[in-house]
C-alpha cells in the first residue's frame, strides 16, 4: 500500500487551491492551474499503480466472501449510519481533516443505493480512474495554454471538484485496505450504537462505496463536459 497517502495529500491540496481561488479572484487562474496539475499527476500515477490494482482485487474478493453482511450494511439504514461513523474515524485517522471526512461520508451516503444495486469490478474502476485522468490532464493543459474567460473558469472549477471527488473515493479504498491489514478482517468493530460490525464486511463495503464515489465523480464530470460543449456549440 502507500498510494492512499499521496491521494489524501492531493485531495487536501486541491481543496486548498479551490478555496483560495474563491477567496482571491486575482489569483484564480494560477490556483486552478495548480489544482489541475495536482489532479493530473496524481491520477496518472494512480492508474498504473500495481498496489492500487491489487487492492481493488483484494477488496472485490472480500466483498464476494462477505456478500450477505455487505448487503446488510448497505440496505439497513441504521446499520449503514453506524458504518458511516466507522468510516469517518478511518478517514480522519488516515489524514483527512474533519470537514473533508464529513464531505466524503456525505458522498458515501449519496452512492449507497447505486452500490447496493451493482458491484463495480476492478476493471471498471481502473477504467473510471483512467477517464478521470484524461479529464484532469486535458483541463491542466487547457489552463496552462491560455488564460480562461469567466465561464471557462467556472466550468474548470466544476471539473476540478469532480476530479477531487474521484481522488477522495480512491483514497477511501486505500485507507480501508490499510485498516484491514492493521486491524484484521475478522475483527469485530464496535460502533457508536453499541453494536458490532465484522471488519471484513466493513472494509469490503467501504471499498465498494469508494469505488462508487469514483464512478459518481466520472458521471458528473461527463455531464458537465456535455453541458459545456452544448453551451459553446
Amino acid at each position: 500500500m502507500g498510494f492512499e497517502t499521496s491521494l489524501v495529500d492531493a485531495c487536501k491540496e486541491m481543496t486548498s487551491q479551490l478555496n483560495k481561488a474563491e477567496a482571491f479572484p486575482e489569483q484564480e487562474q494560477d490556483c486552478l492551474v495548480h489544482a489541475a496539475v495536482i489532479g493530473c499527476n496524481t491520477l496518472t500515477s494512480l492508474v498504473v499503480n500495481r498496489d492500487f490494482r491489487q487492492t481493488l482485487d483484494d477488496l472485490y474478493k472480500l466483498r464476494r466472501e462477505n456478500t450477505v453482511q455487505v448487503r446488510e450494511i448497505l440496505s439497513n439504514l441504521e446499520t449503514f449510519n453506524e458504518f458511516l461513523e466507522v468510516e469517518r474515524k478511518i478517514l480522519i485517522s488516515g489524514g483527512f481533516p474533519e470537514y473533508l471526512a464529513s464531505q466524503i461520508v456525505s458522498w458515501s451516503n449519496d452512492v449507497r443505493q447505486d452500490v447496493l444495486e451493482r458491484a463495480r469490478t476492478p476493471e471498471e474502476i481502473v477504467a473510471n480512474v483512467g477517464s478521470l485522468t484524461d479529464q484532469a490532464c486535458k483541463l491542466s493543459s487547457d489552463l496552462k495554454q491560455h488564460r480562461q474567460e469567466e465561464q471557462e473558469r467556472k466550468r474548470g472549477k466544476r471539473v476540478l471538484r469532480k476530479i477531487k471527488k474521484g481522488i477522495a473515493g480512491s483514497a477511501l479504498v486505500g485507507l480501508n485496505a490499510t485498516a484491514a491489514i492493521v486491524i484484521g478482517v475478522t475483527t469485530a468493530l464496535p460502533t457508536a450504537g453499541g453494536s458490532v460490525l465484522l471488519g471484513g464486511a466493513v472494509f469490503a463495503a467501504s471499498g465498494a462505496i469508494g469505488s462508487g464515489i469514483v464512478g459518481s465523480a466520472l458521471s458528473e464530470g461527463t455531464a458537465n463536459s456535455s453541458s459545456g460543449a452544448s453551451a459553446s456549440a
